[in-house]
């Protein structure tokens, strides 16, 4: 099961809600009322067999199945939110680690937040943050991870790929996730000690767009260059006309010229 996968110090404060259904699973963590107890907790997780109302990064969609991983962790931070940037290319290595481990699936990673594998989206990361003050703040960190392919009648548009097209490694969705939850909790409290420097390595070595043309879509500009890693705040670095310019996850978009 997913709690046998976690291990001391956090098993033993971590709470753990399983569904077979439900809207997002963020929704239902953000919705919560505030818990002076939380901060005493390792994490709140929520898991739903089926998420029926999935919700992307900018309010896209994101489209889920039976039998697809679906899950959220809330986690109270005693930092501001502006320690916090990298958060989500953390996760996204988190999650890169652990398919590579459990499944032997090589993933890369796509900036901010998306996990891809043969140029097809394998996973996805949405970050938020329903409660924040100077000095601490609680954070829900969303995961959707594709297990099952999609049938060609309900594909989303955009090229996708799943962990049973890639893998022939016999491997249950609640060790992934019970694992996850282990790396992920560890990572963060690696993340807060040690930074976004802790990470840069693991990202740049499955950067999927280090050195292809992008698009780069801030405000109604569309800007054309090529992406050169990130910054060690997570930005994202792209040379255009010449000129090294940084990107964060809240002006742009990314797409493949």
């Amino acid at each position: 099961d997913i709690i046998s996968q976690v291990k001391a110090p956090w098993r033993e404060t971590l709470l753990l809600d399983v569904f077979p259904e439900l809207p997002p699973t963020n929704q239902y963590l953000v919705s919560q009322p505030p818990m002076s107890a939380l901060a005493m907790t390792s994490a709140w997780v929520a898991v739903a067999d089926l998420q029926t109302a999935g919700v992307g990064r900018r309010g896209k969609s994101w489209l889920s199945r039976p039998g697809n991983i679906s899950f959220s962790l809330l986690r109270h931070f005693d930092v501001s939110i502006g320690a916090l940037t990298g958060l989500s290319l953390v996760t996204g290595v988190t999650i890169a680690d652990v398919l590579a481990d459990l499944c032997g699936i090589d993933c890369q990673l796509k900036w901010p937040n998306d996990v891809y594998c043969q140029d097809a989206k394998l996973a996805g990361v949405l970050i938020e943050v329903p409660r924040s003050t100077a000095s601490s703040c609680s954070v829900v960190c969303g995961m959707g991870i594709n297990c099952m392919p999609f049938p060609r009648s309900h594909a989303p548009d955009q090229p996708v790929t799943s962990i049973s097209e890639l893998s022939r490694t016999e491997v249950t969705r609640e060790e992934i996730i019970g694992t996850l939850i282990q790396r992920l909790l560890d990572n963060y409290a690696r993340y807060i000690s040690q930074g976004l420097d802790g990470f840069l390595a693991q990202w740049n070595a499955r950067d999927y767009l280090a050195g292809k043309d992008v698009c780069v879509l801030s405000g109604q500009e569309r800007l054309l260059g090529v992406a050169d890693g990130i910054a060690g705040n997570g930005e994202l670095q792209v040379y255009i006309n010449g000129k090294l310019q940084l990107f964060n996850a809240g002006e742009v978009s990314i797409r493949r010229r």
